[in-house]
């Protein structure tokens, strides 16, 4: 039973996930999709449990040390350049704060999803 539960937790959130790739990997079209959203979830942050809080914000900091700026570039530019870092930021307000939170932002930012 457990392992069908997941599995259809995976489903969602694959579903999701494919739903937000276009606009996360359309860097021309939205260019501070990664600081954008990172900034619409500091506020949402305020509202979660302190353990959701904690966790979404290490996985931010995790993704701005992952995807260090190059040379005459800001850490902003460097997420925001960064396909892989914009659909992980996705994966992970998916993780932490659900499907409807990434939606009202999309709502929010102009993004048809």
């Amino acid at each position: 039973m457990l392992d069908a539960v997941n599995q259809h937790r995976i489903a969602i959130k694959r579903l999701w996930e494919g739903k937000f790739r276009p606009p996360s990997v359309n860097i021309a079209n939205y260019p501070n999709f990664f600081t954008d959203l990172e900034s619409h979830m500091t506020g949402v942050l305020l509202g979660m449990q302190p353990a959701a809080q904690a966790a979404l914000t290490r996985e931010f900091q995790r993704l701005r040390t992952n995807y260090p700026p190059a040379a005459g570039q800001t850490a902003d530019d460097a997420v925001n350049g960064s396909a892989a870092a914009r659909r992980y930021i996705v994966s992970a307000v998916l993780d932490h704060a659900g499907h409807s939170a990434l939606v009202a932002w999309a709502n929010l930012a102009g993004i048809q999803i």
